[in-house]
């Protein structure tokens, strides 16, 4: 019930699927589904499930090169990490374009820190976009422990360097908040919470 439960939260979240243009071309989807089913492999502390696992987040981290940090978190294990030789490797060999051929994406390349500032002005304290977007997952701040804490930190930190918000924060926290809510909610209330996650009472952000 509690995996259930851990699923039917996630995949409800709207940053999960993300913005309407982008679905169903995006990498967060796969790249985050990918990173989920390493870090299921590596927590049996199998060498050679771990050593599949780490394959898999490396496949992961050729889709999206935060992948091993997410990964890492979720297990709170350094192993992961090791799968940041691809994205390095691809640095390394391929030529980026010198223009995306649109002026503004171009200066938010450019100028992450001031064009991430313009973007979130007036937004930092808007439930609507930093909080409300969680829904029942939110249940699971109330068994915060650091660990949790550090994760929800590194993905909101991401705005800080980023013009996005739900989407970006709901794929590095999402599973682990998920679990947590999940653990915490009891089986009678279960119907109850994936109703409430599904339904929202306003349109919620989705970018």
């Amino acid at each position: 019930m509690q995996a259930a439960l851990t699923g039917v939260l996630l995949l409800a979240l709207p940053g999960i699927l993300g913005p309407g243009v982008s679905i169903p071309v995006q990498v967060d989807l796969p790249a985050t589904a990918l990173t989920m089913m390493g870090v299921a492999f590596m927590v049996t502390g199998r060498p050679v499930w771990m050593i599949v696992g780490l394959c898999v987040i490396a496949l992961a981290a050729s889709v999206r090169e935060t992948a091993p940090i997410c990964a890492a978190l979720w297990l709170w294990s350094p192993w992961p990490l090791i799968a940041l030789i691809v994205p390095a490797v691809i640095a390394l060999v391929r030529r980026p374009a010198e223009s995306s051929g649109i002026a503004e994406w171009d200066r938010i390349t450019a100028h992450p820190i001031r064009t991430s500032l313009e973007y979130h002005a007036g937004q930092w304290r808007n439930a609507k976009v930093m909080v409300l977007p969680w829904g029942v997952c939110l249940v699971g701040l109330y068994a915060l422990d650091w660990k949790l804490a550090i994760v929800l930190t590194v993905a909101y930190a991401q705005l800080l360097v980023a013009t996005d918000s739900v989407r970006l924060y709901q794929h590095v926290a999402g599973p682990v908040l998920a679990l947590a809510a999940a653990s915490l909610i009891p089986d009678p209330w279960v119907p109850l919470a994936m109703v409430g996650q599904f339904f929202w009472l306003t349109i919620p952000e989705r970018i």
